[in-house]
């Protein structure tokens, strides 16, 4: 299924439970999306293949066209894997209760286990109160416990700022405790820029769970991969992402046009990801997931591809998602590229 709608109409937007919507608008730009399947994106790829367009009145803006995109992702399976689990996520009241009404079914969350030989994370070896009592009482020997070495993947996220705790596992565990990690998860750049002292030889994917609005991102030259969260403050984050320049970005999709147009300056592939490991008591997605992305004309747009990808359960593997690409091209120019390298 697959229409138009016009944004300069007061028309509400359909809502339907487990449709995924991709909203493509051009407001007269050089550049349009076209959709596209792309072999070498890893995950479940889709095609969008009715590609329908309708022009909308005129406003003192100018023109502006959206391409929607219908996907039932209802319909897909939300559990092939036996690596997944589920855990009710909202308390549902007894029968009678007179909250009964806000919850019309329990809800649960479908999340991957990870591999303990080659993920660490953190917050399942040590909880915040852990971490608290070691650095109130100085006594660190719940670290020796945890294994550093040979983790490809290091979630440190629930260290946040506690610096401390990073330099007694380098204590413990010696300067090349990190020296495995591929992919890094840690809270914010702030912290990035403490842990990145030590070695991390084969680190190329770096995640920071929000962008702090007072330090600029600096990356090491290994890194291929910056997954960036939102600033909490809503600030503007051009200055906190001046000078970096990455393969590939990965965000979330609900973003502003100046988000949108920062981020096609800084990379050459434009992941945005979408959770949907939510669902209710029939199996059904909870909520639905939208992609809206505005190309800005301007001439520094770097991106040539664009991928919405959609989870289908907390920490699920890239193999097991669902994929959207589109080919970022200039109208003028219209050249295929089957199976670029980036």
């Amino acid at each position: 299924m697959s229409y138009t709608e016009d944004y300069t109409s007061q028309e509400p937007v359909e809502t339907v439970l487990g449709v995924t919507k991709l909203h493509v608008r051009d407001k007269g730009s050089k550049y349009t999306l076209v959709p596209t399947t792309l072999d070498w994106v890893e995950g479940r790829q889709f095609e969008c293949k009715e590609y329908t367009s309708k022009p909308s009145k005129k406003s003192s803006k100018g023109t502006k066209t959206t391409y929607v995109y219908d996907q039932d992702v209802e319909l897909l399976p939300y559990m092939s894997s036996p690596d997944y689990t589920l855990h009710e996520t909202f308390f549902v009241p007894p029968l009678g209760s007179p909250f009964k009404s806000f919850f019309k079914e329990p809800y649960y969350t479908v999340e991957a286990k990870t591999s303990s030989s080659t993920t660490l994370v953190l917050h399942k070896e040590l909880g915040p109160y852990d971490i608290q009592r070691m650095i109130a009482t100085g006594d660190w020997s719940p670290l020796r416990n945890i294994r550093f070495r040979g983790r490809t993947t290091l979630d440190l996220s629930v260290l946040y700022k506690d610096v401390s705790v990073l330099d007694e596992i380098v204590k413990v565990h010696g300067n090349n405790a990190f020296r495995d990690a591929t992919h890094l998860i840690v809270a914010d750049q702030c912290f990035w820029s403490r842990i990145k002292v030590y070695s991390f030889p084969k680190l190329k994917h770096l995640t920071l769970i929000t962008l702090d609005e007072e330090e600029r991102v600096v990356l090491n030259e290994s890194i291929e991969t910056l997954n960036i969260g939102p600033s909490p403050y809503g600030r503007n984050v051009a200055e906190v992402l001046d000078g970096v320049s990455v393969k590939t970005i990965v965000s979330y999709p609900f973003m502003n046009d100046s988000l949108a147009t920062l981020l096609l300056q800084k990379c050459r592939h434009l992941i945005l990801e979408c959770a949907r490991w939510t669902i209710t008591e029939r199996g059904k997605f909870r909520d639905r997931s939208s992609f809206s992305i505005t190309i800005p004309d301007m001439e520094e747009v770097t991106t040539r591809y664009i991928t919405y990808r959609i989870y289908k359960a907390r920490g699920a593997p890239v193999h097991d998602t669902y994929s959207y690409s589109f080919r970022v091209h200039r109208k003028r120019r219209r050249v295929e590229t089957t199976n670029p390298s980036i």
